[in-house]
């Protein structure tokens, strides 16, 4: 019975030998020491932003229900005059509770991360869209399809097909898209008369932005590559660009 607690007699002074052992060996090896990872402090940072974000927005969302329903009169039972004064007070809150969450919502976004300025104002654009010309936002497709598929997708999108008002804009989406390759933008001829139009309906201006046109008066779609807008059969199968405004706070 002795022989088996024999050598536990001295069971602390063995474990810090072990231990003591294991970090010579793992200083001689040129191991690096164990730093607590930095990991969990990140996720919690970028999840307590994540919930603030989440919590303004839904702020902002109540605040406009409630508005909405206290601007109309007929949902409200009391009559006559106290209506009128309850539904003005009811606005009042509203106005100043929007007011509020824009604000917030303006530093959570406009705010500099290094200086902690905010911009008078700022223009957001959807994820996986660029910011661009003059408040635009431009998503630069990477699948290949018809003009007509093109335009149609863009519309899905609340966008557009790209278009084009000077030269200056022509260069930034040449910045923002990747060079090399051909996209759809929202010009096309497609009318009896045989005019160049955009897709909100405004006529092509060639003294603005030239392109290399074809006589003929079949349908035709524009395209372009880098910078440069070419005229197209609509049917090829091309990249495409799609514009919307950017949310402005």
């Amino acid at each position: 019975m002795d022989s088996i607690y024999t050598g536990l007699q001295k069971p602390s002074e063995d474990v810090y030998s072990t231990v003591n052992q294991l970090q010579d060996r793992r200083e001689r090896l040129g191991a690096p020491p164990v730093q607590p990872s930095s990991r969990s402090s990140v996720i919690f940072a970028l999840g307590a932003a994540v919930c603030v974000l989440l919590l303004a927005v839904i702020g902002m969302g109540i605040t406009l229900l409630l508005c909405h329903a206290h601007s109309n009169p007929e949902s409200s039972n009391l009559p006559g005059q106290e209506n009128k004064k309850d539904v003005s007070k009811s606005l009042q809150q509203c106005t100043s509770d929007l007011s509020k969450y824009t604000k917030r919502l303006h530093k959570i976004f406009c705010g500099d991360p290094n200086t902690g300025k905010e911009a008078e104002q700022c223009e957001l654009c959807p994820e996986e869209w660029k910011k661009g010309h003059n408040g635009s936002c431009y998503f630069i497709s990477t699948q290949y399809d018809s003009w007509d598929f093109a335009n149609e997708s863009c519309s899905k999108l609340g966008a557009h097909l790209a278009v084009i008002a000077d030269k200056e804009e022509l260069k930034t989406i040449q910045h923002v898209s990747t060079g090399g390759y051909f996209y759809w933008i929202g010009l096309s001829r497609k009318w009896s008369d045989g005019q160049w139009r955009w897709v909100d309906n405004t006529q092509h201006d060639q003294n603005k932005i030239a392109f290399h046109d074809t006589p003929n008066q079949d349908q035709r779609c524009g395209c372009m590559k880098n910078d440069s807008v070419y005229s197209e059969l609509c049917r090829p199968l091309m990249r495409w660009i799609c514009e919307r405004e950017a949310v402005r706070f």
